[in-house]
């Protein structure tokens, strides 16, 4: 039995060895990009893919806001296996099909609200880590591409802030979710496309807040049920810094 598990412990380490970790998949920027420096930002034309801004904000950020976005529980192997996850859902290719109007195709609703795609921005918080107008750009560009955009109730603008910069027309929800954080952490959230909400425990001040949704003119809500505790985030501690 004990050689059998030597054996098991050896193919581990083996197997682990041949999966370096990687903070995003290598697309070449850093060799197209050789003279950039620390604290610059690449021009947009060189954003070739998702993994790009990644590389391009920890270059960017200060070391402190890049760790606020990018830390996992559980010595970073929760951020590992959130990448490889969405890397086993394939596409089913199909042959033979014409596609020439195939963008036309893209157009969804949502709750009964017409978008130009079926994805949306999610809610993130504290966006002014990354750039002090991070909202309102994010609610701009959602109405440019007439895309859905749910901003985080821990977001730095308030709610009446981000809805006064929809556009005319612009549909915006609000998401929900079960936390027992007190309101006055949240009170400076909240507001457009659809919208993240941690519910206090005071009932009586979780109705004032839906109220400040519906008068900020969120169409709909999304139900969030969030972790019961905060995870081990060892990136994270190292930095003083909590979990986005």
């Amino acid at each position: 039995m004990r050689a059998v598990t030597l054996l098991a412990s050896g193919f581990v380490h083996i197997v682990l060895a041949a999966r370096p970790f990687l903070n995003e998949p290598d697309t070449g920027i850093e060799d197209a990009l050789p003279d950039l420096k620390p604290g610059e930002l690449p021009d947009l034309s060189t954003m070739v893919g998702l993994p790009d801004f990644d590389y391009a904000a920890r270059n960017y950020l200060p070391v402190r806001n890049y760790t606020y976005y990018r830390n996992g529980a559980a010595g970073e192997w929760s951020y590992r296996n959130n990448l490889e996850v969405f890397q086993r859902y394939r596409f089913n290719p199909r042959v033979m099909v014409d596609v020439t109007n195939v963008e036309e195709t893209l157009s969804t609703s949502i709750l009964g609200y017409n978008f130009s795609a079926p994805f949306f921005i999610g809610p993130a918080a504290r966006g002014d880590l990354g750039h002090p107008l991070a909202e309102f750009n994010l609610m701009r560009a959602a109405a440019a591409e007439d895309i859905l955009y749910i901003p985080s109730l821990s977001a730095s603008k308030s709610i009446e802030e981000i809805a006064s910069s929809k556009s005319d027309g612009q549909v915006h929800f609000q998401q929900v979710g079960f936390s027992c954080s007190s309101l006055g952490q949240y009170n400076s959230v909240l507001a457009n496309e659809w919208r993240q909400l941690y519910l206090p425990e005071n009932e009586t001040e979780t109705q004032k807040l839906i109220r400040r949704i519906e008068a900020a003119g969120a169409k709909a809500i999304g139900f969030t049920v969030d972790s019961a505790a905060d995870g081990n985030r060892q990136r994270a501690a190292r930095f003083g810094v909590q979990s986005a």
